[in-house]
């Protein structure tokens, strides 16, 4: 049993995945066209876990929240176009040289 009363870390019933669709900031705003009884039906009999990578994107999912600047490694942590230039050419897209 996990810290939040799911035994995999996943909501185990249709009233888990509604309420924490609810309660949960990480799905705040989000819009589905579809519901927990169709996330029940479709999810697979055995949970495959992936320790380190779920641990790692609690973090990184933390770290975004709370910090103005997250760093990963010796870079600015970013998406697309921005963080290949900061990376290549250590300015961003469009910027004067």
């Amino acid at each position: 049993m996990s810290v939040d009363g799911t035994r995999d870390g996943r909501p185990n019933g249709v009233e888990d995945i509604e309420r924490s669709w609810a309660a949960n900031p990480r799905w705040l705003g989000i819009e589905r066209d579809y519901g927990a009884l169709d996330v029940m039906r479709l999810r697979p009999t055995v949970a495959i876990e992936y320790t380190l990578a779920r641990l790692g994107g609690a973090r990184l999912w933390q770290l975004l929240r709370e910090e103005d600047y997250v760093a990963c490694g010796c870079r600015k942590y970013g998406f697309g176009w921005s963080a290949l230039a900061d990376s290549v050419e250590g300015r961003l897209p469009g910027a004067a040289a």
